[in-house]
């Protein structure tokens, strides 16, 4: 997870090269991290375990898919937008 001083709060990426869990741990932490409603790149979009933790995120946590795309054959990324809603789920 990358997050520059002045992108802290605002938006943050994740590095494309990430074991199974670690997408999902990196993005439940930047849904914390981060203020409501901002933006999260993520790289490596294809790859299952990635599109499995943006899916949970967009399913349980009220994230958008923003945009998806591809930078040539073998470089694809997607956008997310956290939710403006407050998580107010008791764990």
């Amino acid at each position: 997870m990358l997050c520059g001083s002045q992108a802290a709060g605002r938006s943050c990426r994740t590095p494309d090269i990430r074991s199974r869990n670690a997408v999902f741990v990196d993005l439940f932490c930047l849904g914390r991290l981060l203020a409501p409603g901002r933006i999260v790149f993520l790289g490596d979009y294809p790859l299952p375990r990635v599109a499995r933790a943006a899916s949970f995120s967009v399913t349980n946590r009220g994230w958008a898919v923003e945009e998806v795309g591809t930078a040539d054959d073998s470089r694809h990324w997607a956008v997310l937008r956290t939710s403006t809603d407050p998580d107010v789920r008791p764990f």
